[in-house]
């Protein structure tokens, strides 16, 4: 060949090389040209409820999906964030089918947290091919969360107690959200975003059973509801008229507002003539906070670790709505829930200073056990007798003492692998071992929540399955870089219409795996601890009986910052007699709690604690 037609066919050679990489190049990019392009899903996204995220609690994940692609679509929306708290990453996802342009909602109980691109992203695998469909529009969520208290308004005026961030002036950081009541989550866990709601002239019987459930489990664990509306304060506590203060009774009109004004720092309250308010009488375990004659303008009643505040007027109205006093006067009536913004406490997810001491008991599997010291002391002593002079001795009597260099490193191993199988032999199944805790409320009704672990023995992928009414969080064993793309994706909290599931991939051999279980109902028909007081001088005698439906091992009672031991605390029967334990304490004194666990009827422990 010619020096010029070497030179075409390097040429040739190299226009080739251009073209195939041109051609991978436009390859490449088709997938996001076809998103780009309207192929893909569609995405659009809103967490929180009113546009509100709370720092350290669950919230509510609504995405609405249009499948924009040439075929029905299966498989499921994956959600995926970076934990505060290790900064690793944690996905949840949600089974998806998606019709070809008809809108889908889905929703998910996600951690609230500050979001930007660089923390959380959306993805949808199909579950044919298990490839990631492309997604229009951000596949990630930006908000900031807060750490403020949040009051959630439901009411036919959006403006109402919009005059509570006054307060924040006297040293609280109080910030009013006003919500649709249709948009007003069914799920307690979700309801974390509130510390305050208000409900006020809005129905509440044609709420959804869920809905109403959800709202009673989140005061049981510690939020309050104020319930108000004068005229219509019957229709807004249809739903809640056995756990409201005042069962309503009717109307009348106060004429004299003598005790609101004191209540409101005595400023000036013009009625113009007589104001509607709603009438009743105190439920049992309530208390009124403030009388206007005979009427209950404001009372209030525990319900589990929260509390239910009554309003006897409706805040929107005039002459309340514009009154002077009206920030004091609320700032009285729900002093026992107000906290000052120095004392407020963010709470994370994951690993974290108060998770230290529950992640060491969860390690302290009952059923793996140490391998009995006796017979690998046996063991080894024979190890060493057939070693040393045994083999010794065979090999010099057969005249094979060369031997020894393969024989002793032989039974070397042999000897290794005897002590593998001992020591393992209890350690070659897959175990669970979980901590739960019940939260007794005094009436039968109970708050639970449990952190799980599961052995592995064999690693790979780990499921484990849970009800389906329970929030999961599993845990991760390793720290993340902050960031969601260089992160690896190993533990995913799955939820489906009969089951909520922790799966955690690539899992070391014999390793262990934890989750943190939230139930998003309240439960009932537990019992409760009857707490008996005598006098006696300057002291008082303490008597606990056990009025559960379990015996309980190891029962404390927790009362001015001490712990006093109470044993075995035997659920009460017929046949039995009375089981009672009996302290004596100062007369002033405060019952925090009592914690204990629970005794099977074999007489056997259940490794767990009840705080009651």
């Amino acid at each position: 060949m010619t020096v010029g037609g070497k030179r075409r066919a390097a040429r040739l050679i190299w226009f080739g090389l251009a073209l195939a990489l041109a051609a991978a190049a436009i390859a490449g990019l088709r997938p996001a040209a076809a998103a780009a392009a309207g192929e893909g899903i569609e995405i659009t996204a809103e967490v929180g409820l009113g546009g509100i995220v709370k720092e350290g609690k669950w919230t509510r994940l609504s995405i609405t999906a249009v499948n924009e692609t040439d075929r029905a679509l299966k498989g499921e929306l994956v959600f995926s964030v970076v934990q505060p708290n290790g900064g690793y990453n944690q996905s949840f996802s949600v089974p998806a089918e998606l019709p070809q342009g008809s809108p889908v909602v889905l929703e998910l109980t996600v951690p609230g947290t500050s979001y930007n691109e660089n923390n959380n992203k959306l993805a949808f695998r199909e579950e044919r091919s298990g490839d990631e469909i492309p997604l229009t529009g951000k596949s990630f969520l930006v908000g900031s969360s807060t750490a403020n208290t949040v009051v959630g308004v439901v009411s036919r005026d959006p403006d109402t107690l919009n005059f509570l961030p006054i307060l924040n002036q006297r040293g609280y950081s109080l910030q009013v959200v006003p919500i649709e009541d249709q948009k007003l989550a069914n799920n307690a866990m979700q309801l974390g975003s509130f510390d305050f709601l208000v409900l006020n002239d809005t129905a509440t019987g044609g709420w959804s059973e869920d809905r109403i459930a959800a709202v009673r489990t989140w005061v049981q664990m510690g939020g309050t509801l104020v319930v108000s509306g004068g005229a219509g304060y019957a229709k807004t506590a249809e739903a809640f008229k056995d756990i409201v203060p005042v069962a309503a009774d009717g109307t009348a009109a106060l004429s004299s507002a003598d005790s609101i004004v004191q209540g409101g720092d005595g400023k000036a309250l013009d009625l113009a003539g007589p104001v509607t308010v709603s009438t009743g009488t105190l439920q049992a375990g309530a208390t009124s906070l403030l009388n206007e004659g005979e009427i209950i303008v404001a009372a209030e009643r525990k319900y589990g670790k929260g509390r239910i505040v009554y309003a006897a007027f409706d805040p929107s109205l005039e002459p309340f709505a514009s009154w002077s006093g009206n920030s004091a006067l609320w700032a009285r009536m729900l002093s026992g829930s107000l906290t000052s913004y120095l004392h407020q406490n963010v709470n994370g997810f994951g690993y974290s200073n108060g998770y230290w001491e529950v992640d060491n008991a969860l390690n302290a599997f009952p059923s793996l056990r140490s391998p009995q010291f006796n017979l690998l002391l046996v063991f080894f002593l024979i190890y060493i007798v057939i070693v040393a002079p045994g083999v010794f001795l065979t090999l010099k009597a057969a005249d094979r003492r060369e031997w020894a260099w393969w024989i002793i490193p032989a039974l070397s191993v042999v000897s290794s692998l005897v002590i593998y199988s001992i020591g393992s032999a209890d350690k070659n199944q897959t175990m669970t071992h979980s901590l739960r805790t019940m939260e007794l409320a005094g009436d039968g009704r109970a708050l639970r929540s449990a952190d799980v672990a599961v052995f592995a023995p064999r690693g790979g992928t780990v499921e484990a399955g849970f009800e389906a009414d329970v929030t999961v969080l599993p845990n991760s064993d390793e720290s993340g870089t902050g960031n969601i793309s260089t992160n690896r994706m190993n533990q995913t909290a799955r939820t489906e219409p009969d089951r909520v599931t922790a799966v955690w991939n690539r899992v070391e051999y014999s390793s262990v795996r934890k989750a943190r279980l939230e139930y998003n109902e309240e439960s009932s028909g537990h019992g409760q601890f009857d707490i008996a007081a005598e006098e006696l001088g300057a002291n008082r005698k303490i008597r606990v009986t056990n009025n559960t439906e379990a015996d309980l091992k190891k029962a404390a009672l927790l009362a001015n910052g001490r712990v006093y031991s109470l044993g075995i605390l035997r659920k009460e029967k017929p046949q039995r007699q009375r089981c009672r334990r009996t302290y004596l304490l100062t007369a002033s004194f405060t019952i925090t709690a009592i914690k204990c666990s629970l005794l099977r009827e074999d007489g056997t422990s259940i490794r767990g604690i009840a705080a009651c």
